[in-house]
């Protein structure tokens, strides 16, 4: 259902009690009804052979809508975009369901999902986002699908699977949507693809290829003039450069990336690039400098609700309390990013899934992916990268009972944070809510847990 803006008079149907008109939020009159009246009133659009009709209607509404929003989400109204996708989630999961179910939904399907790749990333969706994105792009197979429409959706797939650590789909799926693009002759659907590689590259220790493949995403962005991608790539190289110890290189690419952001107004980006810069004041050992980048960084992405970016802000920080030997504030700043985004499972503790207590099958050594008890952790990294979280809070803690002082942090010590921050983004809180999509009746998101203190 369409909305207007403002209402001369009350909907019949609302005055009636059939539908409830709710408060006005952000310059829209919202809709909705009781379950039991919901429920009869789907039943009379199949007796009547309506309900596919309006299904496709609210499908294509919702993929213009997301598919503006993607055009829009980097800018200066990012937040009121993503808050305004987020009020539309119990309507998108119902449409993805049904392009699902409908025979020829694949397209509309992988449009929808697809376009939402940074939605998904922000508001730390990225489990949901890959649960609709995988079987749609199976559905795919079988059926014609627009190159452009595979493209994306093959990006926002590989783009989110990079996220949580799959770094082998990620490469394989990132790599089929470069193909496409570069059939396509698409130099920001090429930008993006290499962007993703990038940062999959440098997670896999491989820093010089991942340099490279952000400097030809790079040069792509600035030939076809997109500036917002521009800036995307231009922070991934900043990273680049830290990871392989440039700190001079890595400064200039994040104030470039910062007065680009600021020009642009993508927030989010601003605080992403404000972060780089707190590391390269951590790496010269500017501590002070490092805080308040950090804080300022912190600030921003809570104002946006970035909860995956707001752990890591709150890690950062923990990292330089650390630096200055105040370990109280180390500690409390580490627990509370491990509660910033709901999780499965804790690795310190009492694991919410199984219910078991201890490391939840965090083992020394494992390496980077870390390893996990089996039918408890769904992502190997999220255990592995959540507990060295911990093991810096209970660091803190056994320096603050034996009085012991800290040792500033080496300048990899910076690159090792980094690193190990970003697997706030290796899982969400969503799930897959697909019974209740298909059913239409898709209720309020699952609430985060209070940060322990």
């Amino acid at each position: 259902m369409r909305r207007r803006s403002c209402w001369t008079e009350s909907p019949p149907l609302v005055d009636k009690n059939l539908v409830r008109m709710d408060a006005h939020v952000a310059g829209e009159v919202r809709f909705g009804m009781l379950e039991t009246i919901r429920e009869y009133a789907v039943d009379r659009l199949v007796a009547a052979g309506e309900r596919p009709r309006l299904e496709r209607r609210r499908a294509l509404f919702l993929v213009e809508l997301s598919e503006h929003a993607e055009a829009q989400i980097l800018g200066p109204e990012q937040q009121q975009w993503l808050d305004r996708l987020e009020r539309e989630m119990d309507n998108i999961r119902a449409a993805l369901a049904w392009t699902l179910s409908e025979p020829n939904g694949a397209e509309l399907g992988l449009r929808l999902a697809g376009s939402l790749w940074a939605f998904w990333f922000f508001r730390g969706h990225q489990t949901e986002g890959r649960d609709w994105l995988r079987p749609l792009l199976d559905a795919a197979e079988l059926s014609g699908i627009a190159f452009p429409v595979r493209a994306k959706a093959l990006f926002a797939a590989g783009f989110l699977a990079s996220l949580q650590a799959e770094y082998g789909d990620a490469i394989r799926l990132l790599n089929e949507s470069l193909a496409l693009n570069q059939v396509l002759g698409s130099n920001a659907g090429s930008a993006l693809c290499l962007m993703g590689l990038a940062r999959v590259r440098r997670e896999l220790g491989e820093a010089r290829t991942a340099r490279s493949a952000a400097e030809q995403g790079l040069e792509l962005a600035r030939a076809g003039g997109d500036r917002a991608m521009g800036g995307l790539l231009t922070n991934t190289l900043a990273d680049m450069c830290l990871e392989l110890g440039d700190v001079t290189d890595a400064a200039e690419r994040y104030e470039e990336a910062l007065a680009l952001w600021r020009d642009l107004g993508g927030q989010q980006s601003v605080a992403y690039a404000l972060g780089g810069l707190g590391d390269v004041q951590r790496a010269q050992g500017r501590s002070a400098a490092a805080r308040a980048l950090y804080e300022e960084s912190l600030a921003l992405r809570r104002e946006l609700a970035d909860r995956p970016n707001i752990a890591i802000g709150l890690r950062q920080l923990g990292l330089i309390a650390l630096d200055l030997s105040d370990l109280v504030d180390a500690r409390v700043r580490f627990i509370e990013s491990l509660f910033a985004v709901p999780r499965p499972c804790q690795p310190a503790g009492r694991c919410l899934r199984s219910g078991r207590t201890g490391s939840c099958g965090y083992r020394r050594g494992a390496g980077r992916t870390g390893g996990a008890s089996r039918g408890c952790c769904a992502r190997p990294a999220d255990t592995h990268r959540h507990a060295f979280a911990a093991r810096l809070a209970s660091r803190a803690d056994a320096s603050a009972r034996s009085g012991a002082s800290h040792t500033r942090a080496r300048p990899l010590d910076v690159v090792m944070a980094r690193r190990t921050s970003a697997d706030t983004r290796t899982s969400d809180h969503a799930g897959s809510r697909r019974g209740r999509a298909a059913a239409g009746a898709c209720g309020p998101g699952d609430r985060q847990p209070p940060v322990r203190k």
